[in-house]
This record gives C-alpha cells, sequence and structure tokens, in this order.
C-alpha cells in the first residue's frame, strides 16, 4: 500500500517485552523482496514509533537492553598460550634426564 501523496508514514505499535531504553531495530520487506533496516525509537514500555514510505510486513529486533547487565566478557582461553611449549620442554627434559640416569648398585 502507498500513499497517494506518497508521503513517509510515521507508525507507532505495540511490541511485547520492549522497554523504555531499548534500542529496537525494524526490519522491513520491501514489495521486490529486499530487506530494509529502519531504525525504531520506544515511546513508552511495549510502544515503538517507526516511519516507513510503504506499507509491507516488518519484523522487530532488539539490539540492546537498558535492563542488561553489563557486557559479559568471555574467558581468556588462549591467555597463557605462550607458557605451553615451555611446559612441554620442561616435561621432556625430565622424562629425557629419568632415563639417563644409570641405577646405583647395592653393596650388600
Amino acid at each position: 500500500m502507498t500513499r497517494k501523496d506518497n508521503a513517509p508514514a510515521t507508525i507507532s505499535l505495540n511490541v511485547a517485552g520492549v522497554k523504555l531504553g531499548d534500542i529496537i531495530l525494524v526490519v522491513h520487506e520491501r514489495a521486490d523482496g529486499t530487506m530494509e533496516i529502519v531504525p525504531g525509537k520506544v515511546l513508552a514500555n511495549g510502544v515503538v514509533e517507526f516511519t516507513l514510505a510503504r506499507f509491507s510486513p516488518v519484523s522487530f529486533i532488539r539490539v540492546a537492553s537498558k535492563d542488561a547487565s553489563s557486557a559479559q566478557t568471555l574467558p581468556k582461553t588462549g591467555a597463557d598460550a605462550a607458557a605451553a611449549p615451555g611446559a612441554l620442554l620442561l616435561t621432556a627434559s625430565l622424562v629425557c634426564l629419568a632415563f639417563s640416569i644409570k641405577p646405583r648398585k647395592v653393596m650388600k
């Protein structure tokens, strides 16, 4: 559907789970099947406002939430990777040392 004056329309919709402070993107499917990303503005809890030139299917994506805790940090799995070659060399040296030592003869 297109407005007769071809002017964009600003639309306000109730969207469950949306809160003030959330960052919302509206994914708009154009008539030719391509997607357009339109910024949404949260007016009140559950109400998102956005502007479209034509009416067609839309989806909503919450990019960030005001209630979200600070970003989680991932574990540093490779932080001690530089120590691994040294540990391997030390282990190999100890194994070689253990095999190179001759057993002592016990005198009676």
